[in-house]
């Protein structure tokens, strides 16, 4: 194929989502994976009659059953980012209503074409179905994120019966009501023109000539203003409204967690965010509802925002009324509540003042709300896109009109790709191109930058677009709509970048010989377990034997029962060929030619790509089956064990599970297989590999694993550290303000602070590793529980909770253990998240920023073994996780009978308001990792957005 040579690839493929962030290079080093040893016996043989073949099929068989539902997730995690993300959305509105980009282009362009005719039609027969406002798919968050939405075409649409009239702030009036089923064939009779004479038609002729001469000197006065006005999408929004929705109507429905808020003073604000300006008090915590965006019969405010409980949220029925309403008029303001987690606050000025903060389920939803509610109240817009290079220490500013969005808003099928002497060139979005074009062609025609400018582009092949606020970087999903709905939302605090797509290094150098050292491959293979959880080999009534699959990711070695696993390669070549005598197998899905070309992504690509997004899944479902993990970074030594170190039970066990051969007990080349990892606590783990040249593989390559993570981890921290020391600097602040810096920043201090990309990189975003995060975090679930340390693991579609220590069963004692056991594993695609200062109504008001025995003073601050110091106020280092639905307790449940109190578990209450459900509040050692934490949760959930 020749240099430069364009040619397309579907654009909803899993290698063309990856193609996006990533390049060949670094996709095939982090697909690649190599297999140690070989399959035993007992989990390959499959026709065999003995008793544990028979077992390890039933239990297979049973974990594709157990497994089932986890494989949907898994799938749809990763196939919904790679399928969907490309199909660009408008940036007008967020909900079910679809808007056709033409007619809206038609109506911006001439506007005054629209004619009393249409709007006599509308309203000449009440019985016709009103067409939807939107038309075209290109809504910014679809339905199957699980988000309801009601049509205005029913035929009998709803009107709610109140719950409760507590926290209302305005009831909805009955007016709102839309016409009853049986009123909907109502005639109107339209009037006959009376015919008229010469001198009338004359008269009416010069008064209308006279009233065009005014409105012609009046609109020479506005200089163009009414044009200008008639020709804005915000007008077409509320135009298409007042006319395609009727009273009472529903335009959009949503599920979300809402907080509400009285404030304490009347007074007037433009700004509502964690920092308060106010005293407020919450009378309504955390708790789920369906916020609906409802049309109304009043011109002057025609939408409204009502809260429904669940159980009284029903599109048939027409007797449930809302729990609050808030019509939206001027007196109300909307902005993120934290910019970090995008909830949303809505503050109601007035008499009885009122502050509603909403936690979506996923940042999409949040945007898409915030921008529609902003634009609908007429907040300043802004169509230009400042732009800031950081590495040349310049800004451009780059205008984009609204029509210009609506015309980038296309559906792509197909993915350009471009082939260079090396590598590839793929194709962004739209509104990725205009900006990209619209800086190369100012910063190359300009003779003082032009020279530094090519400089810049041949060290940085892939530039990408990144929100920066202080040390955070949020980058931006490959989507024209949802880019420029948050630069229009974000743009007064953050700084919009243009820099280097960057993923974590897989270079780092070495804490103990100081040489370069290169990620190394993951491995995965068949080993026994030597040595239980306590590290005994052995017991009084039995030696401890079992044969597990272990696989590592990053710097974890995961491990699980035999059956569960599953060896790499769609084909399982390492399974059909059984060759005993193999050491390391290496299987890569994206294999690299030597000009750096995916070889298959002409020829069989359709074939190529399915497996490879099976490779994948392969991977996150081995995740979700583990049973336990071992951290390499806390492990000290792995060294081999000699022979006669080993008992004669585990040797007979080798040879019988493993080779069907007893006899082969004897021989060393087998037998002398087993090696140790000496954990930091004391506790050494026993493992046996299938053979001697087996073992001693795996022992290098775990070492390599061990030294490389040690270091990362390392260098990691001194970037941390790093970071937060150049900002102090810059900013001149102590360490106490930098530890609790939240929303209160000037954008000029958020110019320039310092972020450093291979913290914050866009790994997650391009889904590089099926592990995206994982550390130790202290976690509880009820308010006066104490914390308790876990290990965690995000993984596509759940997030995974280790226990990291055990207890005695007769003194309750902590217990050592090299392992992290399983403890749960949660679904986050059903959860919700919130963090920072809407933490504060689950955590007690235990801890003081002043220390008690010296007042004046604050307390000291938190120092770790690693040398990271920090001293954070509590709220600021926790975010909380609430899953499944909370659902309102109906009276008859709540009264009690005979079978309830022999079964008092029947229906679990929760501390808080009378409702079902469950919040894991996790606390993290710093503000800076619980931002980490909280990004790359969100981008998991985005997936199922998009």
């Amino acid at each position: 194929m020749l240099s430069n040579e364009k040619f397309h690839i579907p654009s909803g493929s899993f290698t063309a989502y990856r193609l996006t962030y990533c390049s060949p290079q670094e996709l095939s080093q982090s697909a690649r994976t190599v297999f140690l040893g070989h399959v035993p016996n007992i989990w390959a043989d499959e026709k065999s009659r003995n008793f544990f073949a028979r077992a390890a099929q039933r239990y297979k068989q049973s974990v594709q059953h157990r497994f089932r539902g986890v494989v949907g997730v898994i799938h749809k995690s990763v196939a919904a980012g790679a399928s969907r993300i490309h199909q660009e959305r408008s940036p007008l509105f967020l909900g079910h209503g679809k808007l056709d980009p033409e007619t809206v282009l038609h109506e911006l362009e001439a506007p005054q074409q629209e004619t009393s005719s249409s709007s006599a039609s509308s309203a000449s027969s009440v019985s016709s179905p009103r067409p939807h406002m939107f038309h075209e798919s290109l809504s910014i968050t679809p339905n199957n994120t699980g988000l309801q939405s009601v049509s205005p075409d029913a035929d009998s649409p709803t009107v709610y019966r109140p719950l409760s009239q507590d926290l209302s702030l305005i009831t909805t009036p009955e007016t709102l009501s839309p016409p009853k089923p049986g009123n909907k064939h109502i005639s109107i009779a339209e009037p006959t023109p009376a015919e008229l004479d010469t001198s009338e038609f004359l008269r009416v002729a010069e008064e209308h000539k006279k009233f065009r001469q005014k409105l012609k000197r009046f609109a020479s006065v506005s200089k163009g203003h009414a044009k200008k006005t008639g020709s804005d999408v915000r007008s077409v929004v509320r135009r298409r409204l007042l006319t395609k929705f009727a009273a009472g109507q529903v335009v959009r429905v949503d599920k979300m967690l809402v907080l509400i808020k009285v404030p304490q003073t009347k007074s007037e604000t433009s700004s509502f965010t964690e920092n308060e300006p106010c005293d407020t008090r919450v009378v309504g915590r955390w708790k789920e509802y369906h916020v609906a965006l409802r049309r109304t019969d009043d011109n002057s405010n025609p939408l409204v925002v009502q809260l429904y409980d669940l159980p009284m949220f029903d599109e048939t029925t027409t007797k449930s009324k809302p729990e609050t309403s808030i019509p939206l008029s001027s007196s109300v303001t909307a902005q993120f509540y934290s910019r970090l987690d995008k909830t949303i606050s809505l503050w109601v000025g007035g008499d009885k003042p009122l502050v509603c903060v909403f936690a979506c389920k996923d940042h999409v939803t949040a945007v898409g709300w915030l921008y529609f509610i902003g634009q609908f109240l007429n907040q300043s817009s802004v169509q230009a896109f400042q732009i800031s290079i950081p590495d040349l220490e310049i800004s451009l500013s780059v205008h984009v009109s609204e029509v210009e969005l609506l015309k980038m808003a296309t559906k792509h099928e197909e993915l350009e790709v471009e082939e260079k002497e090396y590598g590839y060139k793929v194709q962004k979005n739209p509104l990725f191109t205009h900006l990209d074009d619209a800086i190369h062609s100012s910063l190359v025609d300009n003779p003082k930058l032009c020279h530094k400018f090519r400089q810049w582009q041949a060290h940085n092949p892939n530039p990408w677009f990144v929100h920066k606020y202080y040390d955070r970087l949020e980058w931006a999903p490959d989507n024209s709509g949802l880019l420029a709905m948050q630069h229009q939302l974000l743009r007064r605090w953050y700084n919009l970048e243009y820099r280097q797509a960057a993923h974590l290094s897989s270079k780092c150098t070495s804490t103990e010989s100081g040489d370069v050292l290169e990620e190394p491959d993951p491995v995965e293979g068949f080993l026994s377990r030597l040595s239980s959880i306590s590290g005994h080999s052995f017991s009084l009534y039995r030696t401890f034997y079992k044969t597990s699959y272990f696989y590592s990711h990053r710097g974890l070695l995961f491990y699980t029962k035999y059956y569960r696993g599953i060896p790499p390669s769609v084909n399982n070549r390492i399974v059909h060929e059984r060759n005993e005598t193999a050491v390391a197998t290496e299987y890569n899905p994206y294999p690299l030619d030597k000009n750096g070309h995916i070889v298959w992504l002409r020829e069989k690509f359709t074939e190529c790509d399915g497996e490879a997004q099976q490779e994948f899944e392969r991977k996150a479902l081995s995740i979700i089956k583990a049973e336990g993990v071992i951290d390499m970074s806390r492990a000290i030594a792995i060294e081999p064990v000699a022979t006669e170190d080993v008992r004669s039970a585990h040797k007979v066990l080798l040879a019988t599970l493993w080779y069907s051969n007893p006899s082969l007990a004897t021989t060393k080349k087998i037998v002398d297989s087993s090696f140790t990892i000496e954990m930091d606590n004391g506790e050494i783990i026993k493992l046996q590999a299938p053979n001697q040249a087996s073992r001693d593989e795996w022992v290098d390559r775990l070492r390599a694993l061990r030294e490389y993570w040690v270091s990362k981890s390392s260098e990691i921290v001194k970037r941390l550290k790093a970071t937060s020391v150049k900002n102090r600097t810059l900013r001149k602040i102590t360490e106490y303000i930098d530890s609790n810096a939240t929303e209160e920043m000037e954008y000029v201090e958020v110019q320039h602070s310092f972020a450093d990309p291979q913290i914050h990189n866009i790994e997650p975003l391009a889904m590089k590793h099926c592990v995206s995060m994982y550390g130790h975090l202290f976690s509880k679930t009820k308010i006066h529980s104490n914390f308790r340390p876990y290990f965690v693991v995000l993984s596509p579609g759940f997030l995974t909770i280790y226990k990291t220590f055990r207890r005695s069963k007769w003194t309750g004692a902590s217990k050592k253990s090299g392992y992290f056991r399983h403890f749960i594993t949660l679904p986050i695609s059903e959860c919700y998240l919130y963090s920072g200062v809407s933490c504060s109504c689950d955590l007690l008001s235990r801890q003081n920023a002043v220390d008690v025995m010296n007042p004046g003073t604050h307390s000291l601050p938190r120092v770790y073994p690693d040398g990271w110091k920090s001293s954070e106020e509590e709220a600021l280092r926790c975010f909380t996780l609430t899953i499944g639905e909370k659902r309102a307790i109906s009276k008859h449940r709540m009264k009690k009978t005979d079978d309830d109190l022999n079964n008092p578990g029947i229906v679990k209450l929760a501390a808080k308001l009378g409702i079902t459900g469950r919040s894991m509040v996790f606390m993290a050692r710093s503000r800076q990792e619980r931002e980490i934490w909280v990004q790359r949760i969100f981008c998991e959930i985005d997936r199922f957005a998009l």
